[in-house]
């Protein structure tokens, strides 16, 4: 705004309507990079989860293993641990 009204002296349009204008993109500008920013402080939040789950599965079935490994990494598993009886 203030540099509209400033060079709105040399500018065809006057001081006053170039102060608008400036006034109209500051505001714009300056709502959509705070919504940005807070778009992306809470992305951030919710992303790091500090939640753990301890999941046991027992499959009979030795052949199923490596398909339920799979899924398991597939849905962004921390970690993985086979146990084996015997």
């Amino acid at each position: 705004m203030l540099l509209g009204s400033i060079y709105g002296f040399i500018l065809e349009w006057g001081p006053i309507f170039w102060a608008l204008i400036g006034l109209v993109f500051g505001l714009v500008s300056g709502f959509l990079i705070k919504w940005f920013y807070i778009k992306a402080k809470y992305k951030r939040k919710f992303n790091t989860s500090k939640t753990e789950v301890f999941l046991m599965v027992y499959i009979k079935d030795k052949t199923k293993v490596e398909k339920a490994k799979e899924i398991l990494w597939q849905h962004n598993a921390q970690g993985l641990t086979l146990f084996s009886k015997g």
